[in-house]
């Protein structure tokens, strides 16, 4: 996934710098007054710093162990499921007593009807870990992949700025 970003990033980093000595070599108008801007170099790293794919990229990838870290602390919150069920009987069972039995002295077969036309059922459950090694560890490897994510966000955000101070000057 990763291994196109070194070339993505030199041509990114050589796109910046055609641009950047483009305005060094041509005056760039703004739309409104049709007066030069100038662009210094304090501009320019600002320019570079919102726009650059790689700087995006990384902040993305700051989010997402972010999101690492909520859902591996997830696992030790409680958990609540609840469920419902209804049935609609169109007909009530019915149990076949044989004669000449102890329920049925009789000699025809008696039928008893149980049951009613609706059946109605809820149930909560609520669980909450009290000990949990997965959840530690998934803390840890999110937390671990935090630092490194951030790590790697400082260091693109130093290369296209130095990147960008090179093509400058």
């Amino acid at each position: 996934m990763n291994a196109h970003r070194p070339a993505l990033f030199g041509f990114a980093v050589g796109g910046a710098v055609l641009v950047l000595l483009t305005m060094n070599t041509l005056p760039v108008y703004t739309q409104d007054a049709g007066t030069p801007m100038v662009i210094t170099l304090d501009k320019a790293l600002e320019i570079a710093a919102k726009q650059n794919r790689d700087i995006q990229v990384a902040a993305q990838d700051r989010l997402k162990a972010e999101a690492q870290i909520t859902e591996a602390r997830a696992g030790a919150y409680p958990q609540l499921n609840v469920s419902a069920l209804y049935t609609r009987n169109i007909k009530n069972a019915v149990m076949f007593v044989p004669p000449n039995s102890l329920i049925n002295p009789s000699s025809k077969t008696m039928t008893i009807e149980f049951g009613s036309a609706n059946a109605y059922q809820a149930g909560a459950t609520l669980t909450q870990p009290l000990l949990n090694w997965r959840v530690g560890v998934a803390m840890d490897i999110a937390t671990t992949y935090s630092d490194y994510v951030e790590r790697a966000y400082q260091t693109t955000q130093e290369d296209v700025a130095l990147q960008t101070k090179k093509a400058f000057y």
